[in-house]
């Protein structure tokens, strides 16, 4: 079939119009395609344009948030302190724990504590042979105890103020309210999805999670921190060994966990904001900024935390000990394994489950003086005082803690815990957790505060008598360097008096010399320094004395006020998360029989199988020495080593005699006996330092003292008594200096 031909274009074209000749067209056709070309070519550099200004807004917008966070770092700059960095610790409630419907909740039903008991019985109810619970999932464990009201109220309340949605949303809003610098969250189950919400403004968080071991719980511990201030440098995750069943003889499984970090401090570099992202060279770099160990954890749980503190199980509290003693463990090797041991301050926190946190202190300090591995934050950490944390129908204590180590950190500041009205309860309305959070600000001592604080505890240890914070070697360092002005290696009287002026105490100058006088020296060598201050550091100076008498009302299992070596070898056997060592047990007995000024005279005693039981001081005397000895380290043994332990042997004639102000009948009372004099004017002060073959030095140095300051000034001579029947208290210490020098036997009115 023939195709047909090309159509004629009069009739398609209208009337009038004559056809357009093929040159002409070609042109036009040409024209519009180099329009068109044009046209793609403005088009393609409007393209360009438009996606350089979008690259310029999104630098802008990046450098307005950056701004931003620069500009909010400044604020809480200005708010907590350059050095300062707020800490914050909050127990979330875990979405899957959290229903109304748990024993310890039930709120809306009223239910009563004999009722509320059974309940609970039933809800942990197991079948012997199987494990299983008997009476799994709502209401079947309240069946026959609550009524179909009671049951109703349970579950509105459920629905109104335990719905996970509505109180995940209500726990972002508390934690973005916090605006902590550093937070712990425990009994979280949803990290990534908190992680991700909590990455952006304001807060720009970075953070690590660690679930608990046990494969039915979902929850875990959480360290967060505001990568603006800080830079992860390591971190660890260590689930607590759960302790051996003395039923089954068979280890429990572990349940409990914790996860800390190493932080140091972003640096602050002129003319870059300290937001910015850190350069390799920083990343890298092994120098850390402040350096700073934070814990969150979770311990064993009590089952009764609604009596008084003593009535806690003991089974919940030895695993708690067990659980205390392996974290204090894993955190000194952690900080030895960077290099951080004296460097770096801890911050615990988390859910202590327990109100009486000193009785686990306590204990470990025992179980650490058995493995030999102390972090000097296990002697000096100190709470931030807050209110009950937890309050529920079925109990009300305090069990969230935050702690901290003075010796490098200063508490500025601590939020206070809300209080709710009589019969409140939470979670509420208000409060999205059935705990309230902690928080607190902290400011890292600069070096020269560090090193004054250091020196203050020195001078308080020394020439004081109230209780204080133990320094270890390192800190001694920095306390003698203060006191070394001109950085010679020893300190003589003049460095001492002008360091006492700075430090703004008032002590006279002659009572500063008498240090030296004792030791028969002019001036002072580090070992020295350390050993007087290790010779005045007793078990009356510590603050951890209450802390190991509440560990020895638990160790003495029978009561009787007297511990026996068998009681000490259960409880520990109990506590420890490895084998006890019977000879490191054996040893510390018999350190603690050297202790009592008794027993230790039997030398049969130390070594006998079964030793002598022994009281509480011989217990706290002998622990506070070996706290002491492990912290402080061993002291050089030279010529000042013997004169200290001479002065140690004074110190402990004269340890827990009381001075006592005897009445004056007249203007020049007659003394007594020597005896009855040296018990009546014992000073618990000075006379720590007194060595015999110094005082033929110290007692013209009393007559010529003593007499002209009070003749001189025209006031009544010390050994008179004043109108009140009590000598002056100035004149009463000086008493007591000038006696304790004079030689036995002779009374102070006839060495005067």
């Amino acid at each position: 079939m023939a195709l047909p031909g090309p159509l004629p274009l009069e009739g398609f074209l209208p009337s009038g119009l004559v056809p357009m000749p093929m040159e002409v067209e070609k042109d036009l056709v040409q024209e519009l395609i180099q329009r068109l070309k044009a046209l793609e070519l403005q088009t393609q550099e409007q393209a360009s344009q438009t996606s350089e200004i979008r690259q310029s807004l999104l630098q802008k917008e990046q450098q307005l948030d950056r701004l931003t966070r620069h500009f909010g770092e400044l604020e809480r700059q200005v708010r907590q302190g350059v050095h300062s960095f707020s800490v914050a610790h909050y127990n979330i409630l875990a979405g899957y724990l959290g229903k109304n419907t748990q024993p310890w909740f039930l709120y809306g039903a009223d239910v009563d504590e004999a009722t509320r008991a059974l309940i609970t019985k039933r809800f942990y109810l197991r079948c012997p042979e199987t494990g299983q619970l008997l009476n799994k999932g709502w209401p079947k464990y309240v069946e026959g105890l609550l009524g179909r009201s009671q049951v109703k109220a349970v579950e509105d309340y459920d629905l109104q103020h335990f719905d996970w949605k509505a109180r995940r949303r209500k726990l972002l809003d508390v934690i973005r309210r916090l605006d902590a610098d550093i937070l712990s969250l425990v009994e979280l189950d949803d990290f990534s999805s908190f992680a991700e919400e909590l990455s952006g403004p304001p807060l720009y968080y970075r953070g690590i999670w660690g679930k608990r071991p046990r494969q039915t719980s979902y929850d875990g511990c959480a360290v967060f921190w505001r990568d603006t201030q800080f830079r992860l440098v390591d971190s660890f995750h260590m689930d607590f060994y759960g302790g051996r069943d003395p039923s089954t003889g068979r280890n429990r499984p572990a349940d409990r966990s914790c996860v800390a970090v190493l932080l140091s401090r972003r640096p602050k570099a002129a003319g870059r904001f300290p937001v910015d992202e850190p350069t390799p060279e920083e990343e890298d770099s092994e120098t850390l900024l402040q350096p700073l160990i934070v814990i969150s954890t979770h311990l064993a749980r009590c089952s009764n935390l609604q009596g008084p503190a003593e009535g806690e199980p003991r089974a919940d509290t030895m695993a708690r000990v067990r659980q205390a003693a392996q974290l204090v463990r894993r955190v000194s090797e952690f900080a030895v394994q960077h290099g951080v041991l004296e460097s770096a301050a801890v911050v615990l926190m988390g859910d202590m489950n327990t109100r009486d946190l000193g009785k686990i202190r306590g204990i470990a300090r025992v179980v650490f003086q058995l493995t030999r591995a102390p972090h000097p934050f296990l002697w000096n950490a100190l709470e931030v005082p807050t209110g009950p944390t937890t309050v529920t129908e079925a109990r009300r204590a305090r069990i969230d803690v935050v702690m901290y180590q003075p010796t490098l950190l200063r508490l500025v500041d601590a939020q206070q815990v809300p209080s709710l009205p009589p019969g409140g309860r939470i979670p509420n309305s208000d409060h999205p957790s059935d705990h309230f959070p902690v928080r607190a600000v902290l400011c890292a001592k600069q070096d020269h505060w560090r090193i004054r604080d250091n020196a203050k505890e020195w001078f308080a240890c020394v020439f004081g008598d109230s209780p204080v914070l133990t320094l270890n070697r390192a800190d001694l360092r920095s306390a003698f360097a203060f006191f070394d002005h001109d950085h010679c290696g020893r300190i003589s009287r003049c460095n001492l008096r002008d360091s006492l002026l700075e430090l703004g105490t008032e002590l006279p100058s002659h009572e500063a010399d008498l240090l030296f006088d004792c030791l028969g020296k002019t001036s002072l060598s580090l070992d020295d320094f350390v050993a007087v201050y290790e010779s005045q550091l007793g078990a009356s100076r510590l603050r951890i004395v209450n802390d190991l008498k509440k560990a020895f009302a638990f160790f003495d299992i029978d009561g009787n006020g007297r511990l026996s070596l068998s009681e000490l070898r259960d409880v520990l056997e109990s506590c420890l998360p490895q084998a006890l060592d019977q000879d490191s047990l054996q040893a510390l007995f018999q350190r603690c029989i050297a202790a009592s000024p008794t027993l230790s005279q039997d030398v049969a005693a130390l070594e006998v199988v079964d030793p002598p039981d022994i009281s509480i001081e011989d217990f706290v005397k002998a622990c506070c020495h070996e706290d002491a000895g492990q912290l402080i380290g061993s002291v050089l043994r030279n010529a000042v080593g013997e004169s200290i332990q001479q002065m140690q042997e004074r110190r402990r004639v004269l340890l827990g005699r009381r001075v006592v102000a005897t009445s004056a009948t007249n203007a020049r009372p007659t003394h007594p006996t020597a005896r009855t004099s040296r018990a009546a004017l014992v000073s618990p002060r000075i006379p720590r330092l007194m060595s015999p073959h110094r005082q033929s030095v110290l007692i013209p140095l009393a007559r010529a003292v003593l007499v002209f300051s009070a003749l001189s000034a025209g006031r009544r001579a010390p050994w008179q008594a004043s109108p009140s029947g009590r000598l002056p208290p100035l004149a009463l210490r000086r008493v007591h200096v000038w006696r304790a020098a004079s030689r036995p036997g002779v009374p102070l009115v006839r060495v005067l």
